[in-house]
């Protein structure tokens, strides 16, 4: 993944969409979890649905924050790790 500072641009010029960054970062997830078992719980639907919407605010021009719809991770501790690995 790109750095954040990338990512939200990406989003605000439209150069991506939340789902496809969702998409991105689940297909990462799949490609090397197997081998790392880094994530112990992936909420695929819920992600799918959130940057749906996190979309549609957007077109509407009201996100959230800047970094409404940039996928998430958080590792057991609750720390947020904003980049998907």
């Amino acid at each position: 993944m790109k750095p954040l500072e990338i990512l939200v641009d990406d989003l605000k010029s439209e150069t991506i969409t939340s789902q496809e960054l969702v998409d991105q970062a689940l297909a990462s997830i799949k490609a090397k979890n197997h081998d790392i078992f880094a994530l112990l719980e992936v909420y695929e639907d819920e992600a799918r649905s959130q940057a749906k919407a996190s979309d549609e605010r957007r077109a509407e021009g009201k996100p959230l924050s800047d970094i409404d719809g940039v996928p998430v991770v958080l590792n057991a501790s609750g720390q947020a790790l904003v980049h998907s690995p």
